[in-house]
């Protein structure tokens, strides 16, 4: 994967996660619906981060990261 497309990956994925949070605190959402999107959205956006965190600047391969 590509270092712009885990920082696409991580852009959405923490969006999804302030509206979620912004919504169930407005009462836009209810607060079940804001937990089954943050309990999906949150392991892609933590490991998103961590390949950022461990990809060097280069082009190159960017390391596995396990569960």
């Amino acid at each position: 994967m590509k270092r712009l497309h885990i920082q696409l990956i991580a852009i959405l994925s923490g969006i999804i996660l302030i509206l979620s949070s912004i919504g169930a605190y407005l009462g836009a959402i209810s607060y079940a619906i804001s937990a089954l999107a943050t309990i999906i959205i949150f392991p892609a956006f933590i490991i998103s981060i961590g390949l950022l965190l461990s990809a060097g600047l280069k082009d190159g391969d960017i390391p596995f990261m396990g569960y």
